[in-house]
């Protein structure tokens, strides 16, 4: 089975910030929209995603290019059912 999603798609304030698969195997899919965040989890059986409207004891670090996630017990120096986002910096020169 196989998914294609752009990373950075970006459409009036709508960013779709990337797919991240946790340590078991579960995928998720992170989407910005006006700089709130929506998470969608895969469900394999009926193949769709379904919004998530808690991560529980997971932390989600995302970025355009590189995304994870950590449990809250074994990363206590983050929040659980908390995503971090990475900016870009500009460029100089």
């Amino acid at each position: 089975m196989s998914f294609s999603i752009r990373s950075s798609d970006k459409r009036q304030n709508h960013n779709i910030c990337d797919l991240l698969e946790t340590a078991s195997g579960e995928l998720f899919l992170i989407e910005l929209y006006n700089d709130q965040p929506k998470i969608y989890g895969l469900n394999m059986e009926e193949k769709v995603w379904i919004q998530v409207k808690s991560l529980g004891d997971r932390i989600f670090f995302a970025a355009s290019d590189c995304s994870f996630s950590l449990s809250a017990q074994k990363f206590p120096e983050g929040k659980s059912n908390c995503i971090y986002f990475r900016r870009r910096r500009k460029s100089i020169g």
